[in-house]
């Protein structure tokens, strides 16, 4: 049973993974291909749903993971409530995009290009609220290998859809035709997914089905919600107060680096069954020892990662998105100073222990926090200011509380959660081949790839040295570290 939730968290983040990646791969692609302006239009657009996505979907797509394992008799019923529940919100966006939803968001925006691209986006909200929860729905009847070939099918889909027409037509509505035109093949495939994997019971749906899942999700959405919104809210204020230009090259460079997400993701998912049972079974004390081994697996792995992008970082947005996008670099930066707080999964305790309250209330702080520093900070300084207030909040705010609850939930000093001194070693042992090779790249003229390619490996050897000189790790334990990390989730092996 631990290997099958283990194997459910992987698809779910496999899921996630590849979004980022097409995501990615888009970026660098249109970047190439667009205008600056042009790229803003098409980011802006896409902005504009996922930023309204958590306000009207809420916790719906992940209800079927509940609902469907108990209702084995009215499967069917319950999936339809569930597509009545989020075809109803998606027909919301869609039906404010149509009835002038678009224009003024493109005033607002101060871009009137979003009009036309808005216009043609408007039935995506729909057609993608319809499938999303299909992951939930495949998982909860033990189908996780239809949810990994769909992601991978999906995925690949969308990204050729996206990009083969722009090569001829390169400018912003013909990737949102492609886009929309993957929502209808996506939709369609999803739905006959879920029908076969929910074929018995009662079909007709009841007010006190819908109304027992709206009870179950909203509470969960809101959650949600608070995390999403928080995410996007620099990108939505510097799209709305600086010009297309600036838009274009902080939302290339306001970026987390996609992999560390999944990969601490994966190790949370974890952790929290760890910690669930742990918490049932009375010994709490039993997390700090947990806590800290997983705290000193992902330092080892993110914080060179932070250090190392850190000294290569405007090669390495030339290299994702061209000459022009160089300028991204400082964004890039001060978003890269996120990494260590990955590091620190204090939330997996919060959420294990039921304190999910009090992680509601610290999103709620720190919305109002972050959204009030953002405006400020781009006022005062541009654009730089909203990845500084970003940041800045996260430390001074979510941190503190996360270490203060986390702290009276174990009943231990905050001084013992962590494996302070180690990190601390870890950071400094990290930062001196950084240093060293953040000079000498401007000794040798050399192509980008070239450049980060023989950079990264002599980064990561350097650094190796360096942690097996310090004893932080041994030689034959250096060789496991990245596999350990990512088989976390799979071995469940405590230290």
């Amino acid at each position: 049973m631990a290997k099958s939730r283990s194997a459910k968290a992987i698809i779910l983040a496999s899921g996630q993974g590849l979004t980022t990646m097409v995501a990615l791969v888009s970026a660098m692609v249109l970047s190439r291909l667009f205008t600056k302006a042009d790229y803003a239009t098409y980011r802006q657009t896409l902005l504009v749903y996922m930023f309204a996505v958590p306000f009207v979907m809420l916790g719906f797509n992940q209800a079927l993971l509940y609902f469907l394992p108990r209702r084995q008799d009215a499967m069917r019923r319950v999936l339809r409530e569930n597509l009545l529940l989020l075809g109803g919100g998606g027909l919301v966006l869609s039906l404010f995009l149509v009835a002038g939803g678009n224009k003024l968001l493109a005033s607002w925006f101060g871009n009137p290009a979003l009009e036309e691209t808005l216009l043609i986006l408007a039935p995506y909200p729909l057609l993608m609220f319809l499938a999303a929860g299909l992951p939930a729905c495949l998982l909860a009847q033990e189908r996780a290998g239809q949810v990994a070939v769909f992601n991978v099918v999906s995925r690949i889909g969308l990204l050729a859809l996206v990009l083969l027409p722009c090569l001829l037509w390169p400018w912003p509505s013909p990737a949102i035709i492609g886009t929309v035109v993957a929502a209808y093949l996506t939709t369609a495939v999803a739905l006959l997914l879920m029908f076969r994997a929910c074929p018995s019971g009662e079909s007709r749906p009841t007010l006190s089905g819908i109304k027992e899942q709206i009870l179950f999700a909203v509470p969960l959405g809101l959650a949600m919600l608070t995390s999403d919104v928080i995410k996007r809210f620099d990108k939505v204020i510097v799209a709305a107060m600086c010009s297309s230009s600036s838009f274009a090259l902080y939302v290339n460079g306001a970026v987390d680096v996609p992999m560390l997400a999944i990969v601490t993701g994966s190790v949370t998912s974890v952790l929290l069954v760890d910690f669930a049972k742990l918490h049932e079974e009375n010994r709490t004390a039993e997390m700090i020892p947990v806590i800290r081994q997983a705290i000193l697996k992902c330092g080892l792995i993110l914080f060179p990662v932070m250090t190392g992008l850190l000294a290569f970082a405007p090669e390495f947005m030339r290299f994702l998105f061209g000459p022009d996008y160089e300028a991204s670099a400082p964004f890039f930066c001060v978003y890269l100073l996120l990494i260590p707080r990955r590091a620190l999964v204090f939330g997996a305790i919060i959420v294990a222990t039921g304190h999910t309250g009090q992680l509601l209330w610290q999103h709620i702080l720190l919305l109002v926090v972050n959204a009030v520093a953002t405006v400020v900070g781009v006022m005062v300084f541009g654009p730089i200011g909203a990845a500084i207030a970003s940041v800045g909040s996260i430390y001074l705010v979510a941190l503190p509380y996360q270490l203060f609850l986390t702290s009276r939930i174990v009943k231990c000093p905050m001084s013992r959660l962590g494996p302070w001194s180690e990190l601390c070693k870890i950071m400094v042992l990290s930062a001196v081949p950084a240093i060293a090779l953040g000079y000498f790249k401007h000794l040798v003229v050399l192509p980008d790839y070239l450049l980060l390619s023989m950079g990264g490996i002599l980064f990561v050897v350097m650094t190796g040295a360096l942690f097996v000189c310090f004893q932080l790790v041994s030689l034959p334990d250096l060789y496991r570290r990245v596999g350990n990390l990512f088989s976390y989730a799979s071995t469940r092996q405590r230290p």
